[in-house]
C-alpha cells in the first residue's frame, strides 16, 4: 500500500526540523511503516534539502514541489501555480489510484486536484477549523469566505473528514450537510510519560510553549507575571519573536528560549511545577496535552 502525505501548504521538511517538530511529526508514519509495511510519499513545499531526510522512514520517498516547479517571490503567483501542482504530481507517481491524506485544510485544494484527476481515495485531517480561525483573526472578508468555501468542498470531495475538537465537529455538522459517517472525531495524542519527575524536585517556575503569535496572548501573560516571584521561560518561534523580545528586553525573569526538538521538550517540561496557556482561541493543543502528560 502506499499512502502519499501532502503537507501543509508553505510547509517542508526543512520547517518541521526548524521548529523542532520533526521526531514527533514523523513518528506515527515510521510506526506505520514498520508494522504494516505502507510505502509513503511525503509532498512537500521544500526543495531538493529536503531529500536529505529520506531515511527518516523506510520506503519512504519525498516530491519537493520546488523541485518540480519553480518557486516564485511573488505569494499570489505561488498560490497560482499550486492550482498546476497536482498535473505535475501525476506525471512524477503516476496515474494508479492512491491513498491520499493531508494534515491541514490550508492548501487542501491540491490534495483535492489530485485526488480528482487520479480517482485516489482522500482523507482530510484538520487540527483546527479553517474558517472559524479566519474570523478570529479578522482575516478579510474575501479569504474568510475562501475558507468557508473551501471547507464545503473539501467535505464534498473528501472520502474521510476529521477533526480533533468536539467543537469543530458541532460546527460542521451544523453548518454543512455531511455523508453519514465521513466526519469522524480524533482527538490529537501524544506519548505518556512514565517516569514523571516529582512535582516537588521540579523549578517553582512557569513554563509556556507554542507559536509566537498575536492568538497565543503572550504579551498579557508577560504583563501578568513581570513584576513577580515566578520565573516564565517561553518555547517558539513566530511573527511575534522581535515584538516580545523588545517587550521583554528589560525584564530579568521573562526568558525567550526559541525552539528546541521535541524529544527535548518532553524533558524540559518536568523542569517545571507549572505550564501556562492563555490563548485567545485554540485547537485541541498538543502542547497542552503534552504538559499534563508530563505532570506539569
Amino acid at each position: 500500500m502506499n499512502v502519499i502525505l501532502f503537507f501543509t501548504y508553505g510547509i517542508s521538511l526543512e520547517d518541521w526540523d526548524n521548529s523542532g517538530l520533526i521526531s514527533r511529526e514523523i513518528k506515527l508514519y515510521k510506526e506505520l511503516s514498520e508494522k504494516y509495511k505502507i510505502n509513503f510519499t511525503f509532498v512537500t513545499y521544500g526543495n531538493s534539502d529536503d531529500l536529505k531526510f529520506v531515511n527518516l522512514i523506510d520506503n519512504l520517498e519525498i516530491i519537493p514541489i520546488y523541485n518540480i516547479i519553480k518557486y516564485s517571490n511573488n505569494k499570489f503567483i505561488r498560490i497560482l501555480k499550486s492550482f498546476i501542482i497536482p498535473f505535475y504530481l501525476k506525471r512524477e507517481i503516476g496515474n494508479n489510484p492512491q491513498i491520499i491524506k493531508t494534515n491541514q485544510l490550508y492548501g487542501a485544494w491540491v490534495p483535492i486536484l489530485y485526488k480528482i484527476i487520479t480517482n485516489s481515495g482522500l482523507y482530510i485531517r484538520t487540527g483546527y477549523d479553517l474558517y472559524t480561525f479566519s474570523k478570529y483573526d479578522n482575516k478579510n472578508k474575501i479569504k474568510q469566505y475562501f475558507y468557508l468555501f473551501l471547507t464545503f468542498f473539501a467535505l464534498k470531495v473528501s472520502d474521510a473528514y476529521s477533526v480533533t475538537s468536539k467543537v469543530d465537529f458541532d460546527f460542521l455538522k451544523s453548518k454543512f450537510s455531511i455523508k453519514k459517517n465521513k466526519l469522524t472525531l480524533i482527538p490529537n495524542w501524544v506519548d505518556i510519560n512514565e517516569n514523571i519527575r516529582n512535582i516537588d524536585e521540579r523549578k517553582n517556575n512557569i513554563l509556556t510553549v507554542g507559536r509566537l503569535e498575536k492568538q497565543k496572548n503572550y504579551k498579557f501573560i508577560i504583563e501578568s507575571i513581570k513584576d513577580s516571584e515566578f520565573e516564565l521561560v517561553i518555547y517558539g518561534d513566530g511573527s511575534e519573536k522581535k515584538d516580545l523580545l523588545k517587550f521583554s528586553k528589560n525584564l530579568s525573569n521573562i526568558h525567550l528560549k526559541g525552539t528546541i526538538q521535541n524529544s527535548e521538550l518532553l524533558e524540559e517540561y518536568q523542569n517545571y511545577k507549572y505550564f501556562l496557556s492563555l490563548s485567545k482561541y485554540e485547537g485541541n493543543s498538543k502542547a497542552i496535552l503534552e504538559a499534563m502528560s508530563s505532570g506539569a
